[in-house]
């Protein structure tokens, strides 16, 4: 579902040398606090602590070598690479729709829903809940089973699907 981002952006059509020039870091003139908040807050959300626990423990779980190295360098690398490629196509439909509907700051939760309606329609306010939803929920459920992982291994108790 949340292709559908990816989707958008490809539909879009947008002016791919100035999105690579703009994705090039540069400190801004005037608010830098606010830019390095904003910079430091999209890392913060895309590496989180309890993610690298939870994998950790499924590791210890299924008693993985060295052998394994080599798939997890893989899974990484694509985890990874399909997150990032979500994460900028949010950024370039988020930017190319709401700018050219006079939307320069998302004030109310309302608006977001707004970036896939003029490319899918009624259908955008549909996968744009459905994204948020699935999101959400999958963050709650591996919030969840990582404090399981870390309450059961920390008092010693048996843990695991075994």
């Amino acid at each position: 579902v949340t292709l559908c981002f990816v989707v958008g952006a490809v539909m879009l059509k947008p002016d791919w040398k100035a999105g690579a020039a703009g994705a090039v870091p540069s400190l801004p003139a005037h608010d830098a606090a606010n830019y390095w908040f904003m910079a430091v807050s999209i890392l913060g959300a895309s590496i989180s602590p309890y993610l690298f626990m939870f994998y950790s423990s499924g590791a210890i779980e299924d008693k993985w070598d060295k052998s394994y190295l080599g798939v997890n360098r893989a899974i990484a690398w694509l985890g990874m690479t399909f997150g990032g490629t979500i994460s900028v196509s949010v950024l370039i439909v988020s930017a190319l729709v709401l700018a050219t509907n006079g939307i320069v700051q998302v004030d109310d939760y309302h608006q977001l829903p707004l970036m896939l309606i003029p490319i899918f329609g009624f259908w955008g306010f549909v996968l744009f809940v459905a994204s948020l939803g699935i999101a959400c929920f999958g963050a709650a459920v591996e919030v969840g089973l990582q404090q399981a992982y870390l309450v059961a291994q920390g008092f010693g108790w048996d843990w695991g699907e075994d």
